[in-house]
């Protein structure tokens, strides 16, 4: 319920995406590492059909950090950035899956902004269960899907977790 309301209330917090190493994204649907030289290159390698109106998501991170500002706690926070053939304004939401480490079969919901296509989202590192520990961050693979508004997803697009 806690993750809904955070990809219902857009993450207000997080303005900016931060700077991230893109050496660490993954194709989620071919497992081949993705090409992020240029992110109008839409080509597909694989034999996963893609939707030509589905969004693209072009860039990810995952990280965690400890957050000291009144309670102190580790913090996850999940960004991305995304296109769509009909423009940023139809860009909806998406959702998140985590695999690897001891955060198997974890997933929570996305929220995307219209003005520039970043979808982000955050939780406690303590709020999943079991926990998605902040000093396992290598351990884990987020994947991340964007919708639009007429319902077409894009493919997923991994990232390894870091710890800042």
């Amino acid at each position: 319920m806690i993750l809904l309301g955070l990809a219902l209330s857009g993450c207000g917090s997080l303005n900016e995406v931060p700077d991230r190493d893109t050496q660490g994204l993954v194709d989620a649907d071919s497992g081949t590492s993705a090409d992020t030289s240029d992110p109008t290159d839409t080509t597909d390698t694989d034999t996963v059909e893609v939707d030509p109106d589905a969004p693209v998501v072009t860039g990810c991170d995952a990280s965690c950090w400890y957050h000291t500002t009144g309670e102190e706690f580790y913090e996850w926070v999940i960004t991305c950035e995304a296109t769509d053939p009909d423009g940023y304004k139809d860009i909806w939401n998406g959702r998140w899956a985590c695999t690897g480490g001891a955060c198997q079969d974890q997933a929570g919901l996305v929220a995307c902004t219209a003005n520039d296509g970043t979808c982000s989202t955050s939780f406690k590192e303590s709020q999943i269960t079991p926990n998605i520990l902040c000093e396992q961050a290598p351990s884990y693979t987020f994947t991340v899907w964007v919708s639009d508004w007429q319902g077409h997803e894009s493919k997923g697009l991994s990232v390894t977790g870091r710890q800042q």
